[in-house]
């Protein structure tokens, strides 16, 4: 198949996302590093899964030496920019949507795994959560653990929303994992910063806060791999930012 780039719409030293078309039809042409392709059979299944929440459909997947590229659904979406009430009711249709799935391809983030990641970014912390020992740490985010649970996106925001003519497709899932569901809402409080004040329908505040920080932990986490083994980049600004985020939403949880 050829295939004729019309534009560069990502590039990152771990993944390119491309603009292509074929035969007189566009596509989304991504390329991604071959420790990342169980994002690959993810897409694939949740497209197979889900019904009122849309995915891109996957046509085909060419594996290299270092990388794998996929061809999928083109989605041209409106410009109008997706509101955070939006976002979060297309969070709830997705977590309803995929409550039931387990596999092997979506990794089960539970607290031992999280206190993996918490010993190996420790040393960037800098208030008293860094000197929490592993029953503390258990005592402080059992609620979050013992929470409803689905497919968490894993890097939600309006960003990963498309919207074609009323329906409203997901994309992206190389984060993706099962884990409590409120993980995407504080990853979209996160990213959205100026919508930080609109409450999350049924979800308890301090509930909200400690997922935050369970969210930059495993940020801080990802960053150490991408700087130990893909890229030359040491990350200082990012790690100072996510653990001063760290800092301000534990105080947030024991001072107010």
């Amino acid at each position: 198949m050829k295939l004729n780039t019309l534009k560069i719409l990502y590039q990152w030293p771990l993944s390119k996302v491309e603009l292509v078309e074929t035969n007189g039809k566009k596509y989304i042409l991504k390329t991604i590093h071959n420790d990342f392709t169980d994002e690959i059979k993810r897409q694939q299944m949740l497209y197979k899964k889900t019904s009122k929440i849309k995915i891109p459909k996957i046509h085909y997947v060419k594996k290299e030496e270092s990388s794998t590229s996929f061809l999928m659904d083109y989605i041209p979406s409106r410009k109008k920019e997706i509101g955070i009430k939006k976002a979060i009711d297309i969070a709830n249709e997705f977590h309803n949507e995929t409550k039931s799935i387990h596999n092997k391809y979506f990794q089960d983030y539970n607290f031992e795994k999280f206190y993996q990641d918490f010993k190996k970014v420790r040393k960037n912390l800098n208030n008293n959560l860094s000197k929490v020992n592993y029953i503390k740490l258990k005592e402080i985010f059992s609620d979050v653990f013992s929470s409803e649970r689905s497919i968490v996106h894993g890097d939600w925001g309006k960003d990963q929303i498309l919207n074609k003519g009323g329906k409203y497709y997901i994309i992206d899932f190389g984060k993706s994992f099962r884990g409590p569901s409120i993980l995407d809402y504080a990853h979209l409080y996160l990213k959205d910063k100026k919508n930080k004040h609109y409450r999350i329908p049924r979800q308890d505040d301090s509930l909200l806060l400690k997922a935050k920080i369970i969210v930059c932990i495993i940020t801080l986490n990802w960053f150490e791999l991408c700087k130990s083994k893909y890229i030359p980049y040491k990350y200082e600004k990012e790690i100072k930012e996510y653990a001063n985020l760290i800092d301000y939403n534990f105080k947030k949880l024991y001072w107010e």
